[in-house]
């Protein structure tokens, strides 16, 4: 089975497209307007797309999505021939569509399908979605159902290329280092990296989300082997926050210090930083010792 992007005009879409509207004519005998003419698609817009899937030459189901604004996008023309169904066709389009508006920096994908579309309901609630109230020019439409689902951001591990859509993260995080120490210590980082490593969390192409980390082999307090997994720092930027995004990125750093043959996870935070050590808990830290540090100055 082969997913590609297509022409939305082209006589591949435009077929299915008259297989499905045939099927929804069926369906809805009453809503049908004698001698209207065959529906037709408009070339895919910036930031959207139009998927075929097909076997052997034959395509045997499609879909796409349409920006609504910069965050939200719509589900649309999700079928599959009759010949096709049950194999799992709609599921692997629907993951697909939704891996392309993830990228494209979607947070969030809608759709509208009718009430008498049984199967497209249980695949919609199946698959994450939820109901919502009606939307655009669904609204007043008494035969539609609606529903969203949050699209999870892109985690990946940081490279030299990174690095200018790092930077403003960092310095959000650590303000009191400028521009330059931030990149050489970047630079430093990314030198050693069986001993340090950094994830994004990116929206599109723009990077909304931090987490640094190291294996110490010296003593990490509250531990007892080493190395020791140590998260040095997590940021998510403010318009960002509440997607769970810092648990994802958290998890990533775990999946690497346990590939890496850690068996314990540390971090620290200021005693007032209440809403850290609170994100802490949430992502499954214990609190293990709290430490006043002394200096004295010698003459």
């Amino acid at each position: 089975m082969r997913i590609r992007e297509v022409d939305p005009c082209g006589d591949e879409a435009l077929g299915l497209l008259r297989l499905a509207a045939a099927e929804m004519r069926a369906l809805y005998p009453e809503l049908q307007q004698p001698g209207a003419p065959e529906p037709g698609n408009q070339p895919t817009p910036p930031r959207g797309v139009y998927l075929i899937a097909s076997r052997g030459g034959h395509a045997l189901a499609m879909g796409a999505h349409r920006p609504l604004d910069a965050e939200r996008t719509e589900l649309r023309r999700l079928y599959v021939h009759p010949e096709a169904r049950r194999q799992g066709l709609a599921r692997r389009l629907l993951a697909a569509l939704e891996a392309h508006a993830r990228d494209a920096g979607f947070t969030q994908m809608l759709l509208e399908t009718g009430n008498r579309q049984l199967p497209a309901l249980r695949l919609y609630e199946a698959c994450g979605y939820r109901r919502i109230a009606a939307f655009g020019q669904h609204v007043g439409d008494p035969t539609s159902v609606c529903f969203a689902k949050p699209l999870p951001l892109r985690i990946a591990r940081c490279t030299a290329a990174d690095i200018a859509a790092w930077l403003p993260l960092r310095l959000a995080l650590w303000p009191d280092a400028g521009a330059a120490e931030h990149r050489a210590e970047m630079r430093q980082q990314l030198a050693e990296p069986a001993r340090q490593a950094q994830w994004l969390g990116w929206a599109g192409e723009t990077a909304v989300g931090l987490a640094e980390a190291s294996l110490r082999h010296e003593y990490v307090n509250g531990t007892e082997g080493t190395p020791v997994l140590f998260l040095e720092g997590l940021y998510v930027a403010p318009g960002w926050r509440r997607q769970g995004l810092a648990r994802r990125l958290v998890d990533a750093v775990a999946a690497w210090g346990a590939a890496q043959g850690c068996r314990e996870f540390a971090s620290d935070t200021p005693l007032d930083n209440l809403v850290s050590q609170h994100l802490h808990r949430a992502l499954g830290f214990a609190e293990t010792e709290r430490v006043v540090y002394f200096r004295r100055l010698l003459p």
